[in-house]
């Protein structure tokens, strides 16, 4: 689901990010800073508890004439990891950009395993950028 975070929300998402991090993370500061950032989520529906959450900053680029999306902060908790969470979150990810104008979302990883998620989900790949443009966009069963 694709959603502005509520106070409630970044509790959570801060948690899953320490998870990932090992170090204290404040998402209410990039929240205020940057008015096109934007938060998907997905939720464990009997738990009520966030599971996954991505940013995808929207970027209007006067040199190329063209908006797009920089995805930020994509983090599965560890006890729902190979469950698809992933595969939906880029999806929604792709669902919030499309829906907002961009042509197309990018993103940077040096970790191998996060490269070998991105390749599985359909992101063409060069050094350690990864991308996905309008026409690319892969069908999800």
């Amino acid at each position: 689901m694709v959603m502005h975070t509520e106070a409630s929300d970044i509790a959570q998402i801060c948690r899953l990010y320490e998870e990932w991090t090992k170090e204290k993370v404040d998402l209410r500061e990039t929240e205020t800073v940057h008015n096109d950032l934007r938060t998907v989520m997905v939720k464990d529906k009997e738990k009520d508890e966030i599971v996954g959450a991505a940013q995808l900053l929207v970027i209007d680029d006067a040199i190329w004439n063209r908006r797009w999306g920089l995805v930020l902060n994509l983090y599965v908790g560890q006890s729902v990891r190979r469950k698809n969470i992933g595969r939906e979150l880029m999806q929604l990810l792709w669902q919030e950009a499309e829906f907002l104008g961009c042509d197309f979302i990018s993103l940077s990883t040096g970790q191998e395993a996060s490269k070998q998620f991105f390749r599985a989900v359909g992101l063409h790949e060069w050094g350690t950028t990864f991308c996905l443009g309008k026409s690319e966009l892969p069908v999800y069963e």
